[in-house]
């Protein structure tokens, strides 16, 4: 079996730990806003 995202980021230290939640929170944060444009452009 292989293993999970918790496994990998369980074994990072906290410096990696938290680049790792600032590069999560920034792709979400690109995510939304991709995610609203498309809507609002269906929605013109």
């Amino acid at each position: 079996m292989g293993l999970n995202v918790e496994d990998v980021i369980a074994g990072f230290d906290p410096a990696e730990c938290r680049k790792v939640e600032e590069l999560a929170a920034e792709f979400i944060s690109e995510e939304t806003t991709l995610r609203e444009l498309r809507k609002a452009r269906y929605h013109t």
